[in-house]
């Protein structure tokens, strides 16, 4: 946890290369870190290296199925490109959680061009999760 606190300070004071550098070595002591490898896959994307960040959330999800931001941020990498395994992350994701509002909106948001009625109906029940 040291390493991926010091590292996201780094990135925060953008020094990019380091927090890179740092991250990796946290993963050879610890290959399953769920928090760095979540951070290098929002890096990843950030970067626009989808792939790569595609490889760290599925390892996360892998690794712990109730690390929901995964599948979310997956979903979001994938729907350009497979709407239909997108939302069938989202729809595994909301069978272990119902409740988990971030992934409930991300599934509207791949309904709202193809089909607004079932995106409406998400977002009623959006509305009722607090």
């Amino acid at each position: 946890m040291i390493i991926y606190n010091f590292a996201r300070a780094l990135y925060t004071d953008g020094q990019y290369v380091k927090a890179d550098t740092i991250l990796k070595k946290g993963l050879e002591i610890n290959p399953d870190f769920e928090p760095i490898l979540m951070y290098l896959g929002n890096i990843a994307n950030v970067r626009k290296e989808p792939d790569l960040a595609e490889g760290y959330y599925r390892k996360v999800i892998d690794l712990n199925l109730k690390y929901f931001k995964a599948y979310v941020n997956l979903s979001g990498l994938i729907a350009e490109t497979d709407i239909h395994q997108a939302r069938q992350l989202l729809k595994r994701c909301l069978t272990i959680y119902p409740g988990y509002k971030p992934a409930v909106v991300a599934l509207a948001d791949t309904y709202r061009q193809s089909d607004p009625e079932i995106a409406d109906e998400l977002d009623k029940i959006v509305e009722k999760i607090k």
